[in-house]
């Protein structure tokens, strides 16, 4: 009996290699239109652009993930405006798993995978940010990522002058022009509001110079000159301390010349503990019309000067002396036409309440150490000159 034959179709056998070649083509032609679809720019669901040294395992991966999750990425996640903390030295992965904890997203993978595609991984610093009300997960990262929304810290130092103050916001990241905050501080924010008590108190042609309390203060991201200047006005008028406006009163001074006083105080006195004194100097010298003769005046008069250190010339020079300005103490008798500079809280209590004295003079000692020798008559304090 004659054996079967058992391949009776040799011809499929010989196909067979063929076959297996063709289907992997398919597979790979597939693989690659897919890869192909992940990788370009135009798919619907558009992406911004990836961080440039991904490899492209990742980006496909990557892609791939945000185009399923897409209308999540978009979605808005924010329940309510708020403040997200960074703390130095956080990783990325930390921040969006403290991101879902605290309800700001619905996913920590989604966050961490979009801020990998991007690259805002490695972009984000320490500092507290605002979230605003239906921002998307998209949107908390990328302004994470770009520190838009970072909350800024501005600290007003005593004895600046509101030009300084100005230059200082951009110098300090604060994106705010110093002529914004020039033309706020001349104006009258608030005019109806918190504030009208104290601009009952400031001549109509007078700016905020004086009135504008030094300390930190915080700004969220759209904060307007008018509203930092607001702030600064408000949290001067609210820290007066209790009497303050009579106890000056009681001396003969208005609001305005109070302020104009301390701000004289806080550019005199190297020491907090020295400004009650100098204070009754100042007041002794006006009780008998003598000259207040005070260097910081003349120099608030002379202006920003490039070749002298900036806004407050020094040292002043005898043509100096001589100036043609009402703000210049050796020239004209009395108090100048208004504050030279933002008085801190001490310079302020000083004038409400100064040491009682006989001093009409002080001069700096010569020990380096900013304190004052005072005197009562013109030949003492020609003896306390250094080398006297």
């Amino acid at each position: 009996m004659p054996r079967r034959n058992p391949n009776p179709k040799p011809e499929l056998n010989a196909w067979k290699p063929f076959l297996g070649i063709f289907l992997s083509g398919i597979i790979l032609s597939l693989i690659a239109s897919c890869a192909v679809l992940l990788l370009s720019e135009d798919s619907g669901t558009p992406l911004p652009k990836p961080a440039d040294d991904l490899s492209t395992l990742d980006l496909l991966y990557l892609r791939a993930y945000l185009r399923l999750h897409y209308d999540d990425l978009r979605s808005p996640s924010a329940p309510a405006d708020g403040v997200f903390d960074v703390v130095e030295g956080e990783t990325a992965a930390e921040i969006c798993v403290r991101l879902e904890q605290q309800a700001w997203v619905h996913s920590a993978d989604l966050v961490c995978n979009y801020l990998r595609y991007t690259g805002g991984d490695r972009r984000i610093g320490s500092g507290s940010f605002l979230i605003r009300a239906g921002q998307s997960p998209q949107q908390i990262a990328d302004s994470l990522a770009s520190a838009e929304s970072k909350i800024r810290l501005f600290t007003l130092f005593a004895g600046w002058r509101l030009e300084e103050t100005a230059e200082a916001l951009p110098q300090s990241g604060i994106p705010m022009l110093p002529a914004e905050f020039l033309a706020a501080a001349s104006g009258r924010p608030n005019s109806s509001g918190s504030l009208t008590a104290l601009y009952a108190e400031i001549p109509s042609w007078a700016n905020l110079e004086g009135f504008l309390l030094p300390g930190q203060y915080r700004l969220v991201p759209g904060d307007a000159a008018e509203r930092l200047v607001e702030r600064m006005a408000v949290n001067f008028w609210q820290s007066l301390s209790p009497g303050w406006i009579e106890a000056v009163r009681s001396r003969g001074l208005s609001v305005y010349q109070a302020v104009t006083m301390a701000s004289i105080i806080e550019r005199e006195a190297m020491l907090e503990e020295e400004m009650a004194l100098i204070a009754s100097v100042l007041y002794n010298r006006l009780a008998i019309d003598m000259r207040l003769q005070v260097d910081p005046t003349v120099q608030y008069a002379l202006g920003f000067q490039t070749d002298r250190g900036g806004w407050w010339a020094s040292p002043l020079r005898d043509a100096d002396l001589g100036l043609d300005s009402p703000y210049n103490t050796y020239v004209f008798s009395g108090l100048p036409p208004g504050p030279i500079c933002s008085p801190s809280m001490a310079a302020l209590d000083a004038i409400a309440q100064p040491v009682p004295s006989g001093f009409y003079y002080y001069r700096a000692a010569c020990d380096g150490s900013g304190r004052h020798n005072f005197a009562e008559t013109y030949i003492q304090h020609l003896a306390n000159a250094c080398g006297g």
